[in-house]
Order: C-alpha cells, then sequence, then structure tokens
C-alpha cells in the first residue's frame, strides 16, 4: 500500500495534486517532503509501458505548439511552478498528463530540440561518445531549460519534466564519473550559478518519481528510444544515487522548493486510488511549528 507523508513519514499520489497546489502555496517557503517507500517487487509490463508511451508522446504539445498557442493568449509572467523529478524513465511523461484538466501549462523535456542541432542528435551522440560530447550536450541542455523556466504561458499554473535545478544532478555525476574535465565542470557550474543568479526563475513544488533503477532500465527499454541503446543499468543506479542524496537524503544540494516524493515504481493504476484516499488527510495538514507540512496519511 502506497502511503504519502511531509516532512518525512510515508505518502500517497496523484489525483489529489490539485489540493496539494493550494497547500503548497499557502507554505511556499516551507520545507515539505511527502515520501512513499518503493515497492521493490512491481515490474511493469513492457509492452503496457510502450503502448501508453507512445500514447503520451502522440497526445502532448510539442514546444512549437506552446509557442503557438502564447501567441494568441494571456501571458503568464511569473506562473506557479512545479517540477517532475526523477531518473529516466520514472514515469514523468505519464504524470504529466494528469494535469491536462487543470489549468496548466505542460511543458515536457525538450528532446526534440537535443535531437535536432542544426541538424546533428546532440542527444544520441552524448549516450555513445561521453566523454567526448557530455560538455557539450550539457551546455545545451542548460540553455534549453532556461528557455523553458523564462517562457511566458498562458495560464497560471507551469508544469515541467525536469528543471534547471535537476541538469546540476546529471553535472554531479559526470564529475563523480569522470566523464568531463575539471576544467569543463567549472565552466557549467558557473554557467548554472550565473543563470540562477541573473534569470528569474520560479520553482514552487518539486515532484520526485521515486523509483528502483532495474525498473526503469525495464521501462527505458520497452519504449525503445534508439539513443538510450548504450545506456547501462549502471548509468541508471549512478543517477538514481544523485536523486536520492538531492531529494531523498536532501544531503547534496539546498532544495529550491517543497519536495512530493512519489512511488514511481507502482503502475498508475495503483496511484490513482492511494491519491484519492490521501485527499482528505491532505486537506486537513497541520503545521509542526519547524517549517514542514505535516500529513497524517495512515490509511
Amino acid at each position: 500500500m502506497a502511503t504519502c507523508t511531509f516532512g518525512g513519514k510515508h505518502a500517497t499520489q496523484i489525483t489529489c495534486l490539485c489540493i496539494v497546489l493550494c497547500t503548497a502555496v499557502r507554505h511556499r517557503r516551507s520545507t515539505c517532503v511527502a515520501r512513499t517507500g518503493i515497492s521493490r517487487g512491481v515490474l511493469v509490463s513492457h509492452e503496457e509501458y510502450n503502448e501508453g508511451y507512445k500514447k503520451r508522446h502522440k497526445a502532448r504539445s510539442s514546444y512549437v505548439d506552446i509557442m503557438e498557442m502564447i501567441s494568441t493568449r494571456k501571458l503568464y509572467n511569473n506562473p506557479f511552478t512545479i517540477s517532475i523529478e526523477g531518473n529516466i524513465g520514472s514515469g514523468k511523461t505519464t504524470f504529466l498528463n494528469h494535469f491536462q484538466n487543470f489549468n496548466a501549462t505542460i511543458l515536457q523535456e525538450p528532446v526534440d530540440l537535443w535531437r535536432n542541432v542544426a541538424g546533428v542528435n546532440l542527444l544520441d551522440l552524448f549516450y555513445k561518445d561521453p566523454v567526448n560530447y557530455a560538455f557539450l550536450f550539457q551546455s545545451y541542455v542548460h540553455l534549453t531549460r532556461l528557455q523553458l523556466h523564462t517562457m511566458s504561458i498562458p495560464s497560471p499554473y507551469k508544469v515541467m519534466e525536469r528543471s534547471i535545478f535537476s541538469a546540476k544532478c546529471f553535472l554531479e555525476n559526470m564529475k563523480r564519473t569522470h566523464m568531463i574535465k575539471d576544467v569543463e565542470t567549472i565552466v557549467l557550474e558557473k554557467w548554472y550559478d550565473w543563470c540562477l543568479e541573473n534569470t528569474k526563475i520560479r520553482s514552487d513544488l518539486i515532484i520526485y518519481l521515486r523509483t528502483t533503477p532495474e525498473i526503469v532500465f525495464q521501462r527505458m527499454q520497452a519504449r525503445a528510444r534508439k539513443e538510450e541503446d548504450s545506456v547501462p543499468l549502471e548509468y541508471l543506479k549512478q543517477i538514481h544515487e544523485i536523486h536520492e542524496d538531492w531529494l531523498y537524503r536532501q544531503t547534496l544540494f539546498s532544495l529550491p522548493a517543497p519536495v512530493m516524493i512519489i512511488d514511481g515504481d507502482k503502475s498508475l493504476e495503483e496511484m490513482v486510488p492511494q491519491f484519492e484516499k490521501c485527499k482528505d488527510r491532505i486537506l486537513n495538514g497541520q503545521t509542526d511549528g519547524t517549517n514542514r507540512i505535516i500529513i497524517d496519511t495512515k490509511v
């Protein structure tokens, strides 16, 4: 059974998120963490995941679609911003789809831009030859994420697949594995710091889809992106540990916003009912005097 906790207890999942938004707005400056244990025994069907992935990508708006939309509507320059964080294959795109009926602009990772930089597939080059292309790829990732963060949108809520903050997780892994040179690390860190200091990057809520590397490896193989053919399980384990240090243990980087941690190993069908059970308890959340939101989520 999934459970839902803020501030270190155990937590649950999805449809009640609109209500969480109301709570998060009131406690933007709080340190709030909703946690769920990882279900180690849950293995998704390759066919189920792959079919769902294709449907999601067919239905979701691209960067170009968003740009066409904002040209004809009222724009919000400082919207309430949620980022969905997690490992490769953790279900971020699936999760994003549940904001479609909410008054939100959904921004997927700009993968299409990474696949076509003046006709060059930079994502593919990075995975196949990271030593030579990691610095170049990460530089472009920083730029494209910054563009999404600073984009005016036609709704008061912005929901992003990852953020400029998570870009630092991948940079951290490049440092740990000596994928890039020390001087390249310094340049990327200075670029990252400059972005935070000189641009208006808003972050109001982080949702961490916490998964096990073995399960996301299965999902990655099922969706069969050609660029990911060469990605080993060991790489997913490295990215997992960095996300754990950042968002679960909270020992790596400072947190720009409250964090909700969700068991991303579960299927969508399992997550939705647990959110429904959690809904009323979130409405009755109380603070404990330490700038945390405490939710009693025993079910």
